[in-house]
């Protein structure tokens, strides 16, 4: 296999620098999942930890009740934010992709058509046709 650094063509420029944005925006959702999904169960484990200290600091069963309830409401809301935020940015991503894909298939779209007049040209040059 040859390894050996070759030049990309004119044509294939846009269509590389294309294909890394796509590919940074994927990564870029796929890294707010993964960080999510550590807060959510960074969140859990984190709820649990406070309701089983209450549970045995509690005076009373409904003492216990009420401050487990107000920290599964706090993780609740804090966790609703975090999900509102993940969403907002991977709508943001997916506007960003649908661009760059329009984009890409724009500029794929012209390259074929590029080669197709060539390819034409160079029939006609040579006396032959399909």
């Amino acid at each position: 296999m040859n390894t050996a650094h070759q030049e990309l063509s004119a044509q294939s420029q846009p269509i590389l620098r294309l294909g890394i944005k796509l590919m940074a925006l994927s990564l870029d959702c796929a890294e707010k999942i993964v960080h999510f999904n550590l807060a959510l169960g960074q969140a859990g484990l984190d709820t649990c930890a406070l309701s089983v200290k209450e549970l045995m600091a509690a005076t009373t069963p409904g003492d216990a009740i009420s401050k487990i309830n107000h920290i599964a409401s706090h993780a609740s809301s804090k966790l609703m934010h975090c999900s509102n935020e993940l969403c907002n940015d991977l709508s943001k991503n997916h506007e960003n992709l649908r661009s760059l894909t329009e984009q890409h298939f724009g500029i794929l779209h012209t390259a074929l058509s590029d080669l197709t007049v060539t390819e034409e040209s160079k029939r006609k040059a040579a006396g032959t046709t399909p």
